[in-house]
């Protein structure tokens, strides 16, 4: 089993920090306790998500963690496709520098392995058929 972190981009946790420190800025200067309470779930919930975005590789198996909204299991034999990809759609990854993985042949994930290297090369030695496509 190995288990990849998700990698932390700078262009979401930047803007996110500067939005919650302006606001906690505001909050302190108006002295709202439930503003505080509010502001400090929010917080939490932003590093909860940060912090428990992993993949998991065990076997054959990808198990692609985001919290406690997505647990999904991906059969590695069934990937066949993996390539960089550079967006800011949804998905379990914390970083605009992703890859996406197509698999089940119509079906994929985008997800942002802290180190994408390894984590193909992981991929390929259980499933040497998948096609790696790089950027341009």
């Amino acid at each position: 089993m190995k288990t990849f972190n998700t990698k932390i981009g700078v262009e979401f946790l930047v803007p996110l920090l500067l939005i919650l420190g302006y606001l906690l800025y505001e909050l302190m200067i108006k002295f709202s306790i439930s503003g505080l309470l509010i502001l400090l779930l929010l917080f939490s919930f932003f590093a909860y998500i940060f912090l428990s975005t992993k993949y998991i590789i065990r076997d054959k198996t990808l198990e692609v963690k985001c919290g406690f909204f997505l647990n999904q299991l991906i059969n590695i034999d069934t990937i066949q496709k993996v390539k960089d990809v550079t967006d800011l759609f949804a998905a379990p990854a914390t970083s605009i520098f992703r890859i996406e993985i197509k698999y089940n042949d119509n079906e994929s994930i985008v997800i942002s392995p802290k180190n994408k290297h390894d984590f193909i090369q992981l991929l390929l030695n259980i499933n040497p058929r998948i096609e790696i496509e790089k950027s341009k």
